[in-house]
């Protein structure tokens, strides 16, 4: 991804946001089909697919780090990293209360 923290948690609210207004605006226009089989499947799906993604944002470049020998920098980028998707939600959720 990026060597940047802060582009990485931003990149994981940029997902779950699209994820979102996907959800909101695209999905219900699809008609009221019955939920079969595959409401579950396509569920557990997105929710794995999402893991791996978030998976990949958060802990990449901070695991390269640790396996190079900088456990220090591992730790920090990490931590800058939740802190900034943590941020963004913050915002987001205030946002909300408007």
């Amino acid at each position: 991804m990026t060597k940047n923290p802060i582009y990485s948690g931003l990149a994981a609210s940029a997902y779950i946001v699209a994820l979102c207004l996907t959800a909101f605006y695209v999905l219900p226009k699809q008609g009221g089909a019955e939920d079969t089989v595959f409401a579950p499947i396509l569920f557990l799906s997105v929710f794995v697919f999402s893991a791996a993604i978030m998976a990949y944002l958060f802990a990449s470049e901070p695991i390269k780090m640790y396996l190079d020998g900088n456990k220090s920098g591992a730790v920090h980028h990490f931590l800058k990293t939740l802190l900034a998707f943590g941020v963004v939600s913050i915002a987001l959720g205030l946002l909300s209360l408007i």
